[in-house]
């Protein structure tokens, strides 16, 4: 047998639903065999996976905000999780920092936040 990641993952049985054009929907449980694919197909699978995942959460950001993540590196685990926008992080920091009683320093980067904002 060989070392691919396919002859290690095998088989996988896998439970879903499926509604066909008619509208009507059945569960099945199929049986994938892994076995005879290759690392690079296991890879292009998990990553087309991932960018789909990935997707959903950003589309709530700007244009801008999505194109920054151009060249980065990110976790597989997190593709899927809630991506916060610059002002939903910048209004959660301030809130953390009134909650600890740093009322200065949350007034300045307030400040900073709201003339960047006029800037705009």
């Amino acid at each position: 047998m060989a070392n691919t990641l396919g002859a290690i993952i095998g088989k996988v049985k896998h439970s879903f639903s499926i509604t066909n054009d008619d509208k009507e929907k059945v569960q099945v449980s199929v049986t994938f065999d892994f076995s005879t694919c290759t690392d690079t197909d296991v890879k292009s699978w998990l990553c087309g996976n991932r960018a789909i995942v990935l997707q959903r959460p950003l589309r709530a950001l700007s244009i801008t905000e999505i194109a920054k993540i151009d060249g980065t590196v990110i976790d597989a685990s997190h593709a899927g999780r809630k991506v916060q926008s610059v002002e939903e992080k910048l209004n959660a920091a301030i809130a953390a920092l009134r909650s600890i009683g740093m009322n200065e320093q949350a007034d300045e980067l307030e400040a900073a936040r709201d003339k960047d904002e006029k800037a705009e």
